[in-house]
C-alpha cells in the first residue's frame, strides 16, 4: 500500500468523511448507527433511537478562523436540461442532534455535539475552535447521544 500524499488528503470528500468519523466513534461507545441515503431528512440512526445530522467544515480565514456549517436546502430549477437557477431554503430538520465536524490546517476533525432544539432553523450555524467558546461544552459530549432516550412523536 502507497503512502497517501497532502495532495491526496485534500481532495478526499469531507462530508462523506465526517459521517464516516461520526459512525466510527458512535460504535468505539458502544452506539450502533448506520448511514441513511441521501432521501432521509438526516444522516445516521442509532440503536438507541437518536437522530443525527451530520455536517463539515473547514476553518474559513475570511470569517476570523470560524468553523461556518450550512443547513440549507438546494433547489435547482431546471429548463430544457439547463440549470435555469438555484435557491436557497431554510431547513428544519428532523433529527435529535447535530455533529458538526470541523477541520482545521491539518485536516484533523474536531466534533461538536449540539442538540436540534439550539439549531433550529437556522441557515448557517458558526463554530469558534477557541476553547472555552460559546459552543465549547458540546465539544466531544458524546455522553447526550449515549444518554438519548427516545421521544414519541
Amino acid at each position: 500500500m502507497s503512502k497517501i500524499g497532502i495532495d491526496e488528503v485534500k481532495r478526499i470528500d469531507l462530508p462523506y468523511l465526517a459521517e464516516t468519523i461520526v459512525l466510527a466513534e458512535l460504535s468505539k461507545r458502544g452506539i450502533y448507527s448506520v448511514r441513511l441515503p441521501p432521501q432521509f431528512d438526516y444522516d445516521v440512526i442509532c440503536t438507541n433511537d437518536a437522530r443525527i445530522e451530520v455536517k463539515s467544515s473547514s476553518l474559513q480565514r475570511t470569517r476570523k478562523g470560524v468553523w461556518t456549517f450550512s443547513n440549507t436546502k438546494t433547489r435547482r430549477k431546471f429548463k430544457k436540461g439547463i440549470i435555469e437557477s438555484i435557491t436557497q431554503e431554510k431547513r428544519t430538520r428532523h433529527c435529535d442532534y447535530y455533529t458538526f465536524v470541523g477541520y482545521d490546517e491539518e485536516r484533523i476533525p474536531h466534533i461538536f455535539i449540539i442538540p436540534n432544539e439550539l439549531v433550529g432553523d437556522k441557515s448557517s450555524f458558526r463554530i469558534n475552535p477557541v476553547k472555552g467558546s460559546k459552543y465549547w461544552e458540546y465539544y466531544n459530549n458524546w455522553e447526550l447521544i449515549i444518554n438519548h432516550k427516545s421521544k414519541i412523536y
